[in-house]
């Protein structure tokens, strides 16, 4: 079990399928971290870096899409 961005998915895949998808929140759930409160500021600060990172996209009426992060 890791922190988001620490683990095994593949972010740089799953992220611009979200902002195609038109995500508007991301749950981040972690069982029995060690700390909690450092557990979800490398998430957070993991997801708004990536998030912010990528290009937009279009989505399916070719529309470009925002490049606000989806609240985390």
């Amino acid at each position: 079990i890791a922190d988001v961005g620490f683990g095994t998915l593949d972010w740089d895949r799953l992220l611009p399928l979200a902002r195609a998808s038109g995500a508007e929140w991301f749950i981040v759930e972690h069982d029995l971290p060690v700390d909690p409160l450092v557990s979800i500021q490398r998430s957070y600060a993991f997801l708004q870096t990536a998030w912010n990172n990528q290009q937009p996209t279009s989505n399916a009426d070719g529309d470009r899409e925002s490049a606000t992060a989806p609240e985390i």
